[in-house]
């Protein structure tokens, strides 16, 4: 299940594109605040 589940059928390749960039979006978010947490204590 994902955000992006109404895109057709025709366009899995560019839902599992933006189902990637999603998380990696996330992914940097969370490395970006243990990094800045880190560097403030």
């Amino acid at each position: 299940m994902t955000a992006w589940g109404w895109i057709p059928l025709g366009m899995s390749s560019a839902q599992r594109w933006l189902d990637g960039a999603f998380y990696l979006v996330i992914a940097v978010v969370i490395w970006a605040w243990y990094r800045y947490s880190d560097w403030n204590v």
